[in-house]
């Protein structure tokens, strides 16, 4: 059965969509069978960390029926697929409804759906999974805004699996103690500052790809780990 988890957060520049498709990589070298939608319907740019930043079919054709989601498609080189959306025209706010239905079409064709949202996500999309990741950096403001993300989350009945620390660099900053305190949630991935994430961005391809032995790569793998174990959860 096909399984859909969204990734999210609560303010922006947490590393939600890196964390989305470097993860999704891992997956995919693991041999599972993954899709990453990028549902941020405003401001989309999973097209442009792969470096496609112009492709013929995106998720805005698909909110227009003009093409089915599974048309929206692509393969990255690192084997990973991909459904971008659009990076100039924004999903209408009539549209969300079939954008929410349109996933519904992805059902048997994967193993696993990864829905990359906005740091406001739209509840149509949150919907469509019922389960959620939460990206955090160590630092006390996005901490408090992963707190509010979460008690938003879960008043609405969707599940947070746990929340991925991003960024660590070890020093003045949040601990991964103090912040599992905080947020009373378990903490499924820590991901320390790593140089080769900025050169991964800059040659439009997941670190996990472009350098397998980075520290980077190896926990995102381990949160893919973490996640095949949550999977029915």
């Amino acid at each position: 059965m096909t399984q859909f988890l969204t990734i999210t957060s609560g303010k922006g520049g947490t590393g939600k969509t890196t964390t989305a498709i470097n993860v999704g990589t891992a997956l995919s070298q693991f041999g599972r069978d993954v899709i990453v939608v990028d549902g941020n319907l405003h401001n989309p740019n999973i097209s442009l960390h792969l470096g496609n930043p112009m492709l013929p079919i995106t998720l805005r054709d698909v909110s227009k029926g003009t093409n089915s989601i599974r048309q929206a498609a692509y393969q990255h080189p690192s084997g990973l697929k991909v459904i971008p959306g659009n990076i100039i025209d924004e999903i209408e706010k009539q549209d969300f409804k079939r954008v929410e239905h349109s996933f519904l079409d992805l059902m048997g064709a994967t193993e696993l759906v990864l829905i990359d949202t906005s740091s406001q996500p739209h509840e149509e999309i949150m919907n469509v999974a019922g389960k959620t990741l939460v990206v955090t950096t160590p630092d006390l403001t996005s901490v408090t805004d992963t707190l509010r993300t979460i008690k938003k989350t879960e008043e609405k009945g969707i599940k947070v699996l746990g929340v991925v620390v991003n960024k660590i660099k070890g020093k003045n900053e949040l601990s991964v103690s103090e912040i599992k305190a905080m947020l009373d949630r378990p903490i499924i991935g820590e991901v320390p500052y790593d140089e080769k994430v900025e050169e991964s961005h800059a040659s439009k391809h997941p670190v996990t790809y472009l350098h397998p032995e980075a520290e980077s790569t190896q926990s995102f793998k381990r949160i893919a780990t973490n996640l095949i174990g949550n999977a029915n959860q």
